[in-house]
């Protein structure tokens, strides 16, 4: 039996065909909303209905959402690229969310995840972290995201659609292919790095805090949204609920390589010592909300290092 219709926007990303798999596997009929041209999408994903979407074309919106009963906002400027150009950043994360909404709305969809981040809290994240925090976003990525919450809000508060926003932490597994633009991410370039230089070199500092939480559950928890009828709106945060220094994922990086690639590599520290004096309060970033929904999000990171590992080794082995 074939379930709702499912827009993803950016479904060609690093996160989004992670999601466009999980829910197709699941018997959802998932549609790709894409910024790629034709040829380039049309014979690789036979099962995906594929639809060429740009933000600020009306005619564009309402062919991706025609016949769609939730749509998963993903499209967006990333960290790098939002730093480099705040203002494209705001035309596309902001304005692009905005029209894309409104859109939905006319065109009778039912639920909005919006897949924001936990940046909002601030820079650096410290402390613990819940929903009734009042957000502080230092970053043009922060800020944008932070912004587009608000429309979706809105949208919900006035009965118009049920928004959900979910403020991602630090997704870790592998993408979908190596094409992905995700190398860049601390646990993919140190698993890289791994297969590459046989060595993992840290640049930061080792001593800062981050929530790393599996793509896999995160799929999970998209799915028990989509088909969850007393969470219809609402902002949560969507993270594991614990917190490794880098340090601590380097050496658990080094523990899976032993144990799947029967290599451990070394690990090199090259941060500046007078950055490593500055110490940040523990972070905890509370995903209690979601619980109360009763959905449970595994801590688990260690099998997506091993799935990342396998495929940097089948990828990036000289």
């Amino acid at each position: 039996m074939v379930k709702s219709m499912v827009l993803i926007t950016g479904g060609f990303g690093y996160l989004g065909g992670r999601i466009a798999e999980y829910l197709w596997k699941s018997g959802y009929s998932v549609r790709i909303g894409t910024r790629k041209s034709e040829s380039e999408f049309n014979e690789a994903h036979p099962h995906y209905d594929v639809v060429q979407l740009n933000l600020f074309n009306k005619k564009s919106l309402e062919a991706a959402c025609k016949n769609v009963t939730i749509i998963i906002h993903l499209a967006a400027m990333n960290a790098q690229e939002s730093a480099q150009d705040p203002e494209k950043a705001f035309r596309i994360n902001v304005d692009g969310t905005s029209k894309l909404i409104n859109v939905a709305i006319n065109e009778n969809v039912e639920k909005f995840i919006y897949f924001s981040t936990a940046h909002i809290y601030g820079a650096p994240l410290k402390g613990d972290l819940t929903e009734n925090i009042s957000p502080s976003p230092q970053h043009p990525y922060a800020l944008t995201h932070y912004l587009a919450e608000e429309i979706i809000i809105k949208a919900s508060k006035n009965q118009s659609i049920n928004g959900i926003v979910l403020r991602l932490s630090n997704a870790i597994g592998t993408p979908s292919n190596q094409n992905a633009n995700c190398w860049m991410l601390v646990a993919n370039d140190l698993c890289k790095q791994v297969i590459t230089n046989k060595i993992m070199t840290i640049k930061s500092n080792y001593f800062v805090e981050r929530d790393f939480i599996s793509i896999s559950e995160v799929c999970k928890v998209v799915e028990n949204i989509i088909t969850s009828l007393n969470l219809k709106e609402g902002v949560f945060n969507l993270t594991s609920g614990t917190s490794l220094t880098l340090m601590e994922l380097a050496n658990l990086i080094s523990k899976r390589s032993s144990s799947m690639l029967q290599y451990t590599p070394q690990i090199e520290y090259v941060t500046k010592k007078d950055s490593l004096s500055i110490h940040t309060k523990n972070l905890y970033i509370s995903n209690n909300k979601l619980k109360k929904y009763g959905v449970k999000i595994n801590k688990d990171i260690s099998f997506e290092i091993d799935d990342l590992l396998v495929n940097c080794n089948k990828w990036f082995s000289k």
